[in-house]
């Protein structure tokens, strides 16, 4: 029954089932690169992809999982509950992009199935803001009394815009409160946050092309993520081909121009040739520009 259920839902930022096996029983999901958000959120280690999530990060991942959400409560006839949502249960791919694990979906059959899922979601937004298992660290008063706020915030995080961190306090505390809040309604909410983070990291980055003159500055390492697998150098236009792999956009239609119709990383065949733009890997790649002072290409 649970693969039958499991093998009709189908969202990007749902952990995708990939088939199952009778012996030994089990289902296999896709691969996820990056882990759990629990483990790149609370592991103080810095071996492996990028473990410190930059505060806009963190404000698409929370949009990427209310999304993924919505979907499930919105269903038809009757809303789809996760049941077991947590921070353990969000899994990142090798583009930081989150998606919910499929484990504990069942039929809502009672409101407050619904209700619990967008509690649990509140308590996942303080997580997200203090890289830290809620227990107390965060009330309301906080909000009024800004330099309590900030003491709290994950610092790994990089410079967080303090409007921001209010309003997605504030959006935490509704979630968690007696509302009722409706999923849709912060779905709205956090699309205007992410639309907000934009506009702060394009200021960002204009102020600095501005005052550097157009000099430019010694790197330091760069992570692995954020280069072509094609061209080797820092991707300006990352998008997702249909290996899953990101590329420069250039170099990946360049290659298939010339033919080929398999996969620069893996060698195998492309099922398709469409191209998706990844916002969230362009979004982290501004960002370390950003906090190394040099102007993106």
């Amino acid at each position: 029954m649970q693969v039958k259920f499991l093998g009709k839902i189908r969202h990007p930022h749902l952990l995708g089932m990939m088939g199952f096996c009778l012996e030994p029983k089990c289902i296999v999901f896709e691969y996820m690169h990056n882990g759990s958000l629990k483990d790149t959120i609370f592991s103080s280690s810095s071996c492996g992809a990028i473990r410190a999530l930059s505060w806009h990060t963190r404000i698409h991942v929370a949009a990427q999982i209310c999304s993924g959400l919505s979907y499930l409560h919105l269903a038809k006839p009757i809303p789809i509950v996760h049941s077991q949502l947590t921070i353990s249960n969000i899994f990142l791919d090798r583009n930081l992009v989150a998606k919910i694990d499929g484990f504990g979906l069942s039929q809502a059959h009672h409101e407050s199935h619904v209700v619990s899922d967008v509690q649990a979601f509140g308590l996942l937004l303080i997580q997200l803001l203090t890289g830290r298992n809620w227990a107390g660290l965060v009330d309301e008063a906080m909000l009024v009394d800004k330099a309590a706020l900030v003491q709290v915030l994950d610092k790994t995080g990089g410079a967080w815009p303090l409007d921001i961190v209010e309003r997605l306090a504030l959006l935490a505390f509704r979630c968690l409160g007696p509302t009722k809040l409706k999923v849709e309604v912060v779905m709205e909410e956090l699309e205007e946050l992410k639309k907000k983070c934009v506009e702060l990291v394009d200021r960002r980055r204009g102020e600095i092309s501005s005052t550097d003159g157009g000099e430019g500055h010694e790197s330091c390492e760069i992570p692995c993520v954020f280069l072509c697998p094609i061209y080797k150098d820092v991707m300006r236009n990352p998008h997702v081909a249909a290996d899953g792999f990101s590329y420069e956009k250039e170099a990946i239609e360049a290659w298939m121009r010339m033919g080929k119709d398999t996969s620069p990383m893996t060698n195998l065949k492309l099922k398709h040739n469409f191209l998706i733009p990844n916002n969230y890997l362009h979004s982290l790649i501004t960002d370390w520009h950003i906090k190394r002072s040099i102007p993106p290409p």
